[in-house]
């Protein structure tokens, strides 16, 4: 009990955003990408300055990796994350698909990583019971069906080992739940203040970029005689994106970020600088799910979940929507009512991550009125792209959003 209190006590500091860590998270993302004609990869996971956590995380792609390697066939594999941290704590919650099985991991430690947390330690154990009756409630008000089968009745049995997968975020504490029949991962979703009874932890307010109000929005002359292409960039905000808004703004030109619903509160100055510069803003989905392998409720969470976020930082709903990996159908476009972008130019940046390779693939085979597609998640591609845009205006073409490209075709 007093292991518990104590812990509790320092758990509820750290989330209200008391600092006391001497080596604080250094949050890097990685990004593994593969995609093949029948087989497609998208790994992304941070590295934290934790070595515990980075250990784990290294280890887990790693064996993602070797396991999509020797399968031979139709398959997607997809790993994505969610980091709310301040100097004292590292709460993480890692989401992966294996095939067709969801599955999640979720960790809670220390500042540096060097202590770990579990649900005993921020949740008052004498009051599971209560608890499990109150995440029982909240998963049936999402899924009517859920509490019929026995896997379901199993896992929110009043049992802590039922309970370990949880995150903390901002304004909400999450279970997750990945054991059920359905191989799907399923959410009880809480604030602090329901769940006040049954642990000391406390919400910190959300601090957020001074933001006006909307904003001042650049405008430039489009000849529509003059040859024009679309930069577009996919997966980011990334911590190289804003080396190529400087490029973007030092010669007067726009591109186009379709952006990943998972990154953009990670790098919210860099989707401002977005809007602010004239650029445009495009969605990618939450976690890059190949649309075609999901249900009608799923396609459309991952795209309106990312409509959100977006919307949270630059107070902007996009209009185009890029699916992951170029792959729609009947389905996907009759339920998304957007624009689905996808490409003319494939620059095939995240195969060869060769900045000259890139640049002459894009100066060879460029033309009048195409869609480029590069990745900002690349330092090779960001390179790329800074030395392509004055070689491209040196040719004589307009660098364009989508949006106004599509007014020219």
């Amino acid at each position: 009990m007093k292991r518990f209190l104590m812990v509790l006590s320092i758990l509820s500091l750290m989330i209200c955003g008391c600092h006391k860590s001497v080596n604080p998270v250094k949050e890097d993302v990685n990004v593994n990408y593969e995609s093949g004609e029948d087989k497609k990869m998208m790994l992304v996971y941070p590295t934290l300055n934790a070595p515990l956590l980075d250990e784990q995380l290294k280890a887990l792609s790693e064996e993602l990796n070797q396991e999509f390697a020797a399968i031979d066939g139709d398959c997607e594999f997809n790993m994505s994350y969610r980091l709310n941290h301040n100097d004292d704590f590292i709460s993480l919650m890692v989401k992966i698909l294996r095939g067709d099985k969801e599955e999640v991991k979720t960790f809670l430690s220390n500042g540096d990583g060097s202590q770990s947390y579990t649900f005993e330690d921020a949740f008052d154990a004498k009051q599971i019971k209560s608890l499990a009756q109150k995440i029982d409630e909240r998963l049936r008000q999402s899924d009517e069906t859920a509490g019929s089968s026995i896997d379901y009745k199993m896992a929110v049995m009043p049992k802590a080992e039922n309970f370990q997968n949880f995150y903390l975020d901002q304004d909400t504490i999450t279970f997750y739940f990945d054991n059920f029949a359905d191989q799907q991962i399923h959410e009880a979703v809480f604030t602090y203040e329901e769940l006040k009874d049954f642990t000391k932890l406390e919400n910190s307010n959300p601090v957020y970029l001074t933001y006006d109000e909307i904003l001042y929005e650049p405008t430039k002359i489009i000849d529509p005689n003059k040859p024009m292409v679309a930069l577009t960039f996919d997966d980011g905000p990334n911590k190289y994106t804003e080396q190529l808004l400087d490029a973007l703004k030092e010669y007067n030109c726009s591109a186009t970020f379709f952006v990943l619903g998972s990154m953009v509160e990670k790098f919210p100055q860099a989707l401002q600088r977005m809007v602010l510069e004239g650029n445009e803003i495009g969605n990618h989905t939450m976690d890059h799910r190949q649309l075609t392998k999901l249900s009608e409720k799923e396609i459309i969470k991952e795209v309106e979940d990312t409509q959100q976020a977006i919307e949270s930082i630059v107070h902007i709903y996009p209009k185009l929507v890029r699916p992951p990996y170029g792959s729609k159908n009947d389905t996907v476009s009759r339920i998304l009512d957007y624009d689905l972008i996808l490409w003319d130019l494939d620059t095939r940046d995240w195969a060869s991550k060769d900045t000259q390779k890139i640049i002459e693939v894009t100066l060879n085979n460029v033309r009048d009125k195409d869609i480029i597609l590069m990745h900002d998640i690349y330092p090779t591609s960001v390179q790329a792209a800074i030395e392509l845009i004055p070689l491209l205006q040196e040719r004589g073409y307009q660098l364009v959003t989508v949006s106004e490209l599509l007014l020219y075709r």
